[in-house]
């Protein structure tokens, strides 16, 4: 019988991405850690694979890191809908704007992630306005 806390080439995925986008935001370990109140070699592991990441914790950290927790699971082909295919492919169409580029570019010059929270709650509110 495996054992059940083994991870998965999936984890390493996860934990690859969670990697990519600590430092995309300019965070250290310790930084990331401190938020979400683990340690750094907790996040180490994390972000080898070496540990499975339970979803309450990478929902939590998705929030300390400005992105949603669809942000580590995007494009694994076990997990993508055709609906999914089709905002992905609508998303990338915008991202290719000019005005697109320039939404990202200033967005991501925003260090505070609480205010790229607070930024990304009233984007979101908007077309119910």
């Amino acid at each position: 019988m495996a054992n059940k806390r083994q991870t998965s080439k999936i984890d390493v995925v996860i934990g690859a991405r969670l990697r990519e986008i600590r430092k995309s935001k300019k965070l250290s370990q310790v930084d990331l850690a401190d938020r979400v109140d683990l340690t750094f070699q907790q996040i180490q592991k994390y972000e080898k694979g070496a540990n499975r990441i339970p979803v309450s914790r990478l929902y939590q950290m998705a929030g300390a890191l400005g992105v949603g927790a669809e942000y580590f699971f995007a494009d694994l082909p076990e997990l993508r809908s055709a609906a999914e295919s089709a905002e992905n492919s609508r998303l990338q169409s915008f991202a290719s704007t000019l005005e697109g580029q320039e939404l990202i570019a200033a967005f991501s010059r925003i260090s505070s992630w609480s205010v790229r929270k607070s930024l990304l709650d009233l984007i979101k509110a908007l077309p119910e306005a």
